[in-house]
């Protein structure tokens, strides 16, 4: 089972629709992290068939349906525990400590979360951590990961 996580979009729908087009037939969960919350709807009504879980970011507050989406969330996806959120209010920009602390008090196997803009990923405590980045940045990008469950957890970015 494969899932297309992607974060930051703050209205760049285009790029954003690249990158599920490209990958929406291989994939069965989409994770949006934040920050362009409402760049999904067409997306979500464009593939009923694709479990959509997504976040409310920062910037997200003051959008007209930002408010309406949760600012993390825990789900089971292919028997993994996936604790998702934006990581504002963990502070990710300045430490890893707060999200670290909060996976393993979720009890996850693997943790996503947005909001610093750059890829990353690393493994703490048996842990996954992912970071997407941001799905267009001024003209970089884009930027997004596949998890693959099908045996461990593989993570590639921008396949």
């Amino acid at each position: 089972m494969k899932i297309l996580v992607v974060s930051d979009s703050h209205g760049a729908v285009d790029a954003l629709e690249k990158v599920i087009e490209a990958n929406i037939h291989v994939v069965r969960h989409v994770f949006h992290l934040g920050d362009g919350c409402e760049d999904m709807d067409i997306f979500i009504c464009r593939y009923p068939e694709v479990s959509f879980h997504v976040l409310q970011g920062n910037c997200d507050m003051f959008s007209l349906r930002g408010a309406s989406f949760p600012d993390k969330l825990m789900v089971d996806v292919g028997g993994k525990k996936i604790l998702a959120a934006h990581g504002h209010k963990y502070s990710v920009k300045t430490s890893y400590d707060r999200i670290c602390y909060a996976a393993l008090e979720a009890g996850a196997d693997i943790c996503l979360f947005g909001h610093t803009h750059n890829q990353t990923g690393f493994e703490y405590e048996g842990i996954h951590f992912l970071n997407p980045g941001a799905i267009y940045q001024g003209g970089k990008g884009p930027n997004y990961a596949i998890i693959d469950l099908s045996r461990e957890v593989d993570v590639r970015f921008n396949p």
